[in-house]
């Protein structure tokens, strides 16, 4: 066993655990988006009616703001005007969203799905001029996307440290300590095995004369005969 694989083999498991887990458990970053329609300040004659459209961020979810001031008493509605591509009051569409009678001012804000342009329609019901403006202002937000570069990236890395590190944990689990390639040394088990000993390891026969082994009886040892000529 090798603690030292197996400790680095848990470490790489636990980074590539942890890294997958905040990647998908952190939401991306939202987009906020606001569009703003201002109407400068205009004159209001004595019984007139005017009508603004009114533009900003249609979606399933968003804010929708509106306020209008004016120097005066008016009459004054917001109106869904989807259809509505010039300002006319007949651009109007069913009952009003908000409704001000006999105001100087006025603001409406509302949460949840949005369809512009609406309408705001303006009279002024006394006998003198005044001037009037409005602003509408529109909010949304949209959830971030990760680039799908990115995504690939982080899942590439995880899925090789989560491999490296099991190898480690594997290599720590089942490698022996001390582990040499190799025949294993020949140990010598007594004096009758040093001539093969010799020979496994290279040294080669003994030289040097040679001599009979002593007899059972205990006789000395004869000397071999010289060959001839010498």
């Amino acid at each position: 066993m090798r603690p030292a694989l197996i400790a680095i083999g848990v470490a790489l498991l636990t980074i590539s655990v942890g890294t997958a887990v905040s990647f998908y458990s952190v939401p991306p970053t939202a987009t906020d988006h606001q569009v703003s329609t201002e109407v400068p300040s205009a004159s209001l004659g004595p019984n007139e009616t005017r009508a603004v459209l009114l533009y900003g961020i249609s979606a399933s979810s968003a804010s929708l703001s509106v306020r209008w001031t004016a120097t005066g008493y008016l009459t004054a509605g917001l109106y869904d005007a989807p259809a509505c591509s010039t300002a006319s009051p007949s651009c109007a569409v069913g009952s009003p969203l908000a409704l001000w009678m006999h105001n100087a001012s006025g603001s409406y804000a509302r949460t949840g799905l949005t369809s512009y342009p609406y309408l705001l329609v303006l009279t002024n019901p006394g006998p003198k001029a005044l001037n009037v403006e409005a602003s509408c202002v529109s909010r949304s937000s949209t959830a971030g996307a990760v680039p799908v570069l990115t995504m690939l990236m982080v899942v590439l890395a995880t899925v090789a440290l989560a491999v490296i590190g099991g190898i480690g944990i594997l290599l720590g689990l089942f490698l022996r300590r001390g582990f040499r390639s190799g025949p294993a040394p020949l140990v010598s088990q007594g004096a009758e095995d040093a001539a093969s000993i010799a020979a496994a390891s290279g040294g080669g026969a003994p030289t040097g004369p040679r001599t009979g082994s002593r007899s059972s009886e205990g006789e000395p040892p004869r000397p071999e005969p010289l060959a001839p000529g010498r």
